[in-house]
């Protein structure tokens, strides 16, 4: 279940281009320049939804659409 305190901005508006901006930061800080970006923005992406880093098998729901933006921020941010 997602936190009701962590909604995500609709696509587009500015709030979610900052909180991309956010967790993509938070992405590059934890793996530098050689590291499992796909892992780690879906970590930095459920810890932002459900307030807690992911257990090992944790299996709650984490927005594709986000992740992916992060993912894709994370990409350009390691390229420089």
């Amino acid at each position: 279940m997602v936190n009701p305190e962590r909604s995500i901005p609709p696509a587009g508006a500015p709030a979610r281009q900052q909180l991309v901006d956010s967790l993509a930061r938070q992405v590059i800080g934890a793996v530098g320049n050689a590291g499992d970006l796909e892992r780690q923005s879906w970590i930095c992406t459920h810890t932002h939804i459900h307030g807690v880093a992911p257990l090992e098998y944790d299996i709650r729901h984490v927005p594709e659409a986000l992740y992916l933006e992060v993912l894709a921020k994370a990409r350009q941010q390691q390229a420089g």
